[in-house]
């Protein structure tokens, strides 16, 4: 029989239905309970996030403040010749350790000899003849012109010997200071005339450590501090400020810093890139992970802790040092709190509750 009732019929009677018992239900209950009855789920508090925390508290730590600079030779030299000739010998090879005094290159003497051997024959004849006018003045039979002319030709022979004694030397260039002989700039049969390169001798004991400095930070720099170097390849050396600029670069405006460390082995080569560690104080700090650092909105390196309401807090941080343990870093309060996991994720002004952890 229901069969027979076309189906648009039977839908609208079930809706008539619906509505019939909607608006029982309505009466039966009153407008107010079944608002109350919709809205009461809404009424319920969101949990408050649970984060980790660790408690850390402030010590005083050195102020470390670092440099880029490059390792130097104290002295270095460009040895010249002083006189003509040709390149006869030149016994040291490049990189060899040389001593003061040792030969780098020798000159042909050609007629050097010749003209020493005659400025000494010279002045053992003019040496003759004077003592022959001093004894014939003394005795009165001769005069103080001649003697006075005699004593002048026997100046003259002596400063002639010891200028063909000069010249017989310069033929052989040596070493001007200890060092290692760089490089030879003439070789075997060269012809090389006066100011002419021989070749480079450099001391690098000490060697230097030199940086840059800004102005402001001249003042933390005192002659005989002491500071460490990291070379790199991660050596770590001792030094000692050997040097302060009293004029500052006119380009960079920066002023010259300059630490000298014991190189006695010649282990650490020149133009090496370095850093220099200068300790220039201490500071209340607090040593924390690197994890814990967090950048806020504006870009502010910074980290998250919680307060004693339980309230997350940003404050921005300065970093002071870089250790293998962490990094110390001022700006926290003395002792706090600060979020070890997903500081990232949390914002300030946020209620949370703190779950204490271990460690950094």
């Amino acid at each position: 029989m229901l069969s027979t009732i076309p189906r648009s019929v039977q839908i609208a009677g079930a809706i008539f239905l619906a509505l019939l018992a909607y608006f029982f239900i309505r009466t039966s209950l009153g407008q107010g309970d079944l608002d109350r009855t919709i809205v009461a789920p809404a009424s319920v508090a969101p949990a408050m996030p649970k984060v980790a925390i660790k408690t850390l508290g402030a010590k005083f730590h050195p102020v470390i403040r670092s440099f880029k600079g490059r390792t130097e030779a104290v002295r270095e030299v460009i040895v010249r010749t002083e006189t003509a000739g040709a390149v006869r010998t030149t016994p040291v090879e490049d990189g060899t350790m040389v001593s003061e005094g040792d030969l780098l290159c020798g000159l042909n003497v050609d007629a050097r000899e010749a003209r020493l051997a005659e400025a000494k024959a010279t002045l053992e004849t003019s040496r003759i003849e004077y003592k022959a006018a001093r004894g014939l003045s003394e005795s009165g039979y001769s005069s103080s012109n001649r003697l006075a002319s005699a004593k002048a030709v026997l100046d003259r022979a002596e400063a002639a010997l010891n200028a063909a004694k000069i010249e017989l030397q310069r033929t052989q260039i040596t070493a001007p200071f200890s060092g290692v002989f760089e490089h030879r700039y003439a070789n075997v049969g060269d012809f090389l005339k006066g100011g002419d390169p021989c070749g480079k001798v450099v001391d690098l004991d000490p060697v230097v450590i030199a940086v840059d400095v800004s102005e402001e930070m001249i003042q933390d720099f005192n002659i005989g501090s002491k500071a460490e170097i990291m070379l790199s390849d991660g050596r770590r050396l001792k030094g000692e400020i050997s040097y302060i600029s009293r004029s500052a670069d006119q380009v960079t405006r920066t002023f010259r810093i300059e630490a000298t460390v014991p190189n006695s082995s010649y282990e650490i080569s020149a133009g090496l890139t370095s850093e220099l560690f200068l300790t220039v104080g201490e500071e209340k700090a607090i040593l924390i992970s690197a994890a814990s650092l967090a950048l806020s909105d504006e870009g502010v390196v910074g980290v998250r802790y919680v307060d004693e309401s339980n309230i997350v807090q940003f404050v921005e941080v300065k970093i002071i040092d870089d250790a293998l343990e962490g990094i110390w870093v001022t700006g926290l309060p003395d002792r706090v709190n600060i979020i070890a996991v997903g500081q990232d994720f949390i914002r300030e002004g946020t209620r949370v509750i703190p779950q204490r952890v271990q460690g950094r």
